[in-house]
């Protein structure tokens, strides 16, 4: 019967079952359409992900911070005369690099070490480049070709460093020249832009900074702080006008006077080498000029 219906389509059987397989279909294709989002909402779905997600600025390289000393100790003596003598390059920042040492003290180093004969300079002798190397042989009748051979290896050392500096200065100023023209034109055409389009009407807020904190650190000394100063001074490891000046509250011209009248009274001692501008001091152990 239903092979008769189905080859007979005016038949209503065959109508009839035709509509009941076309709507299985349909709902069947139907069920695995899926819903797409709208404009509005895909645009509200960016930007409520772009508001959560912040973005982390990283610091960059920080500078580290050292903690040289600013005389010599026991150890560091020692260190001093068993390693310094062997090195091939000797300068005020090699010194201080390897014994962790302030660079004045380094530079006394160098030049205790010159008087005992256990190092030889290299070059001209100049107080700004100091370049020492180790005395081959300890004698001061030395052959001509052993410095030679020193004095050629340091030079090379020097200017190898001297022709790296060169050439990175070169090459960042050849990479970063054209960009710096370039920058300065686009920032002339903007600014131009917006005088055009009335930027006088809009001022710049310019921040204050950071303002300094006044100090009311007193001009003289009284009875207090006179007091003060013999008491905890000669005491301090580091004595300096501004440690001075802090600890006492008082300017930097009566901080630096204080310090030469307890220089004078045998309290504290001068490090390193004695200069205007540069007064580091520490505390006299056991009170004799040794």
């Amino acid at each position: 019967i239903l092979a008769q219906a189905l080859s007979t389509p005016n038949s209503t059987w065959a109508a009839w079952i035709l509509g009941r397989t076309s709507r299985k279909t349909g709902a069947t294709m139907g069920a695995n359409k899926v819903v797409q989002k709208s404009k509005e909402a895909k645009m509200k779905a960016a930007m409520a992900g772009g508001k959560s997600r912040k973005k982390k600025w990283s610091k960059g390289k920080v500078k580290e911070k050292l903690a040289n000393m600013v005389m010599f100790d026991k150890a560091t003596y020692d260190k001093m005369l068993k390693e310094i003598p062997k090195a091939k390059l000797i300068t005020p920042s090699v010194v201080s690099e390897r014994l962790k040492v302030n660079g004045s003290v380094a530079r006394v180093a160098i030049r205790h070490l010159e008087e005992k004969g256990l190092i030889a300079h290299v070059g001209e002798k100049h107080h700004a480049q100091m370049i020492y190397t180790r005395k081959i042989g300890g004698d001061d009748k030395q052959p001509l070709v052993v410095v030679a051979r020193a004095s050629a290896s340091v030079f090379l050392l020097v200017l190898a460093e001297f022709l790296t500096t060169r050439f990175q200065s070169v090459t960042k100023h050849r990479w970063t020249g054209h960009s710096g023209r370039h920058n300065l034109h686009t920032k002339q055409k903007k600014k131009q832009k917006a005088a055009m389009a009335g930027g006088k009407s809009r001022k710049k807020k310019w921040s204050k900074g950071k303002v300094k904190e006044k100090l009311a650190n007193m001009v003289m000394f009284d009875k207090a702080t006179y007091d003060k100063m013999l008491k905890e001074i000669p005491k301090a490891k580091l004595i300096t006008p501004s440690v001075v000046s802090e600890r006492l509250k008082v300017n930097g011209s009566v901080a630096r006077v204080a310090i030469r009248h307890l220089e004078e009274k045998g309290l504290i001692m001068h490090v390193g080498e004695k200069h205007h501008a540069q007064m580091i001091y520490t505390r006299n152990v056991g009170g004799a000029d040794d």
